[in-house]
């Protein structure tokens, strides 16, 4: 019962740990095109 809890809360954590990973990447991708599309106008 105990491993079934802890193993639920490690996947869990790997879960929260991907999402800040791709939200880090897709604010990382919006400044950068944000930036490049500035450029091409400025």
């Amino acid at each position: 019962m105990a491993e079934s809890i802890v193993n639920t809360y490690k996947l869990q954590q790997n879960d929260r740990m991907l999402q800040g990973i791709v939200k880090d990447a897709f604010f990382f991708f919006l400044f950068k095109a944000n930036t490049i599309w500035q450029n091409a106008f400025l």
